[in-house]
């Protein structure tokens, strides 16, 4: 964390053993790998939000812009990802895997749809209306 904030270090390291072998990277080579592989990784995020139905409208400088914007974030199988009922603060861009839509009702849960492909999206509808969810989409 020093490295990457430029702060001091907020521990001191001491030897536990006899001997002691290890590799060492300063500041600024850590810093230009860290640079280089946030850049890959927006680059790799802006091809890829290229190829989504929704963004195809975008030019690329909105792509770029979009692509910092992105958090990635895994869930577990049958973790839910959006909720049936709630406020829409977010929609949600595939990336691998697999997750499933459940609309509530008076025959209880029914999965009404899947998404399987890299850049299907889901939770848009709830963005562009201001409604509560329809459905809960769980991973």
């Amino acid at each position: 964390l020093a490295l990457m904030y430029s702060a001091p270090r907020a521990a001191t390291i001491i030897v536990a053993s006899e001997e002691c072998k290890l590799w060492r990277l300063d500041r600024d080579a850590f810093r230009h790998l860290a640079a280089k592989s946030s850049a890959a990784q927006h680059e790799q995020y802006e091809s890829w939000l290229a190829d989504v139905e929704l963004l195809k409208y975008l030019n690329s400088y909105e792509l770029a812009k979009l692509s910092e914007v992105l958090h990635r974030r895994e869930y577990r199988c049958g973790e839910v990802i959006i909720k049936q009922g709630e406020v829409g603060d977010m929609f949600c861009l595939l990336e691998e895997g697999s997750c499933s839509a459940f609309i509530s009702g008076a025959q209880g849960e029914v999965e009404v749809q899947t998404y399987s492909r890299k850049g299907e999206y889901f939770g848009e509808i709830a963005l562009l209306t201001e409604q509560p969810r329809k459905a809960t989409v769980k991973a």
